[in-house]
């Protein structure tokens, strides 16, 4: 923590709970903020920021009111709760082994292919990307979306090949 915090008149230092920004479960942490009671937006870039100040994107100081925090608003967290943080490490370490990260426009849910899957091997081999160096993909749909209308199976679209799930 840095800095000294403008207690709030009747709230004092304010805490907050948080939740995970990934998953949307409990976070692990406590946001104290004081008299900044404001969800604000950058004029500039317009991020949304949680209890006012300059944008800690583009450093701007202009920035519009959009609401009130809520007495017993839970708040974004500022990094993943312990669950995600475990789940993004066993990530990273099999795209390290030849993994490949994706990501499915269609719903939203992201993940690993597993470096010994066909689709993993050929994404790395298109990109020309070997392991232990990262690789990404994002997809049009994915197993989990609904079957798609002209073949009736999920499919799944990787810059111009197609590859039916």
């Amino acid at each position: 923590m840095s800095g000294s915090i403008q207690l709030h008149p009747t709230l004092g230092v304010n805490p907050k709970l948080t939740i995970c920004t990934r998953c949307g479960k409990d976070g692990d942490e406590l946001i104290l903020i004081g008299a900044k009671e404001w969800l604000v937006q950058c004029d500039n870039c317009h991020i949304k920021i949680y209890g006012g100040g300059p944008c800690p994107s583009c450093k701007s100081t202009r920035v519009s009111r959009i609401r009130k925090i809520g007495e017993h608003e839970r708040l974004p967290s500022t990094s993943p709760c312990k669950e995600c943080r475990k789940e993004l490490s066993v990530h990273a370490e099999m795209v390290r082994q030849g993994g490949v990260f994706f990501k499915c426009k269609g719903c939203g849910v992201d993940g690993v292919v597993k470096p010994t899957a066909e689709l993993a091997k050929l994404v790395r081999k298109k990109m020309a990307i070997a392991p232990p160096d990262p690789v990404g993909v994002e997809l049009g749909t994915c197993p989990n979306c609904e079957a798609s209308p002209e073949t009736s199976e999920p499919r799944t679209m990787i810059g111009s090949v197609v590859v039916s799930a």
